[in-house]
């Protein structure tokens, strides 16, 4: 997919150059040209962040799923405990356990216990 994007952006900033002086100054192309660009590149940043947010997540997730346990914000999240819901990316306190009873961590605020 980033191949395919780039070679869009090459073919539009080479038929935004390839246009006439008259029609379009100089100035004017290269700002466009630089415009998009700025746009392109923020986009790849973001993919990259949410990638590598994603990724996190469900190392978190696979985590948890296989047994172990996640600490978040002092609070210690298990299997045995909890339970995670995809809907809302959280982990919701099992109905059985008076201590813990309505808590709801978000996923974003726990982290690996150990790591």
């Amino acid at each position: 997919m980033q191949i395919l994007a780039f070679i869009v952006l090459v073919l539009v900033i080479g038929a935004l150059l390839s246009i006439d002086k008259e029609t379009l100054e100089p100035k004017l192309k290269w700002s466009i040209a630089g415009a998009i660009l700025g746009l392109v590149l923020v986009g790849m940043v973001y993919q990259h962040n949410t990638t590598s947010t994603q990724q996190e997540n469900r190392e978190k997730i696979n985590h948890f799923s296989q047994g172990g346990s996640l600490t978040c914000k002092g609070i210690v999240v298990d299997n045995a405990r909890f339970s995670y819901e995809n809907g809302t990316a959280s982990f919701v306190a099992k109905k059985g356990i008076q201590e813990i009873r309505g808590v709801i961590v978000p996923l974003r605020d726990c982290e690996v216990e150990g790591k």
